[in-house]
């Protein structure tokens, strides 16, 4: 009735009970609990605990208070847990095929191995997982929220987290975060894996931010949508993926950066190695793209602003279109500009060894400086400034306001066009 409590204490199993109480339930059981429900219409706890063994197709309901399960040793298998306030569920050895609804409290849930198959939902309060122990997976689980989520794992596989007004935190702590989606209504998404991330969709109403912590690990394939701020670190590639940022987006890989999609206010895009293949457009800022080794392919456009590509290798079939300055630098001793298409405010081609091909548009002036040879390249520009370190064969370039100054330090200019408007000035070696 209303006015009774419960307490099952058995050295034994509790196996197929029903207990339905006004106040509070405690089952205690040494070795295991199965096939039970236990409802307390009014109490303020219903507390169920099983020492060494499973706690497996067992029904609790805290209909005014909170519930506490844990099987200390062993598994919650297919429990189906509802409660006003807190649940606190903890699993000695994992946690399958199991609910876990929380009307107005917070979820607090910890296993010693996996957490595979089961759904959560605190429909006011927040939910936490593993909170700084963690031995298990959590593989194939729904979780959601009006709060913040917090998960530890060694890894995240197939799993969805959606929070209604907080932020989400995940981490795998040894492998991978593969598939699955987060998603903050009103805050931040933050993913950390010492392995990969891989195919996860994250939506953030604010700030976004991954990462692939090792020196071996990437980010592959994933789709990030941020209110604010984006920042993806790679300890080894980022390949493929969308990111959308409404402010800046930062792109880091110790290695390459590879296929990817970028389209933010801002970006930043810096690779140890290669940037091979990648589309960024800033939509009111700057884009900077700088390469450890070569820049290939791929596209990089601001609307207002500046687009500035740095490679100590190559920078090959690279197309840039820039409002404001377009500035490509190949600085090392051997490295060229090779078949770029580049249109801007103004214009900057600096290589180390040689400019190849390529065609270069500027509304004020285009500057173009080789350590080695010009050949080939087409420039249409109010003014231009051609300067090899050897030869010029084969440029055609027209300056429609201004002049042209050519010079080949050290060797010939063959084969080539020049037409300006207020005079043309050559330098041969």
């Amino acid at each position: 009735d209303a006015a009774t409590a419960a307490t099952l204490d058995d050295g034994a199993e509790i196996d197929n009970t029903a207990v339905v109480a006004g106040l509070e339930i405690t089952a205690d059981d040494g070795t295991g609990i199965s096939g039970s429900s236990f409802t307390s219409e009014l109490g303020p706890l219903i507390s169920i605990t099983a020492a060494t063994g499973n706690i497996a197709g067992t029904l609790a309901n805290a209909k005014a208070g909170a519930v506490t399960i844990t099987a200390a040793e062993g598994e919650l298998d297919a429990v189906d847990v509802t409660a006003l306030l807190d649940i606190t569920a903890t699993a000695g050895d994992a946690i399958f095929a199991s609910s876990f609804v929380s009307e107005e409290g917070n979820l607090i849930i910890t296993s010693g191995g996996d957490i595979v198959g089961s759904d959560f939902y605190a429909k006011l309060g927040t939910a936490t997982f593993n909170d700084g122990t963690v031995t298990g997976q959590l593989d194939g689980n729904v979780v959601e929220t009006f709060g913040a989520i917090s998960v530890d794992a060694t890894w995240i596989n197939g799993s969805t987290f959606v929070s209604e007004d907080g932020s989400i935190d995940i981490a795998a702590t040894a492998g991978d975060i593969v598939a699955g989606s987060a998603t903050s209504k009103t805050s931040s998404v933050t993913a950390t894996a010492f392995g990969n991330i891989d195919g996860l969709v994250v939506d953030a109403a604010t700030d976004a931010t991954l990462a692939a912590t090792d020196a071996a690990s990437s980010i592959i394939g994933v789709t990030v949508d941020a209110g604010g701020e984006l920042l993806a670190t790679a300890g080894y590639d980022i390949a493929g993926g969308t990111f959308w940022a409404d402010n800046g987006a930062t792109l880091r890989a110790g290695q390459d950066i590879t296929g990817s999609a970028v389209d933010a206010a801002n970006a930043g895009l810096t690779a140890g190695n290669d940037i091979s293949g990648t589309t960024v457009d800033a939509a009111t800022g700057s884009v900077g793209l700088t390469a450890g080794g070569d820049i290939t392919g791929g596209s990089a456009s601001s609307d207002f602003q500046s687009v500035t590509a740095t490679a100590v290798g190559s920078i090959d079939g690279l197309t840039v279109d820039a409002a404001v300055n377009a500035v490509l630098t190949a600085s090392g001793l051997t490295s060229s500009i090779t078949g770029v298409t580049v249109d801007g405010g103004s214009v900057e081609l600096d290589a180390g060894y040689d400019i190849v091909g390529g065609s270069i548009w500027s509304d004020t002036g285009a500057t173009l400086t080789a350590g080695r040879d010009i050949t080939g390249t087409v420039v249409d520009a109010a003014a231009a400034v051609l300067t090899a370190g050897f030869g010029i064969t084969g440029a055609i370039v027209d300056a429609s306001t201004g002049t042209i100054e050519v010079t080949a330090t050290a060797g010939e200019i063959d084969g080539s066009e020049f037409s300006a408007c207020q005079g043309i000035s050559a330098l041969a070696g």
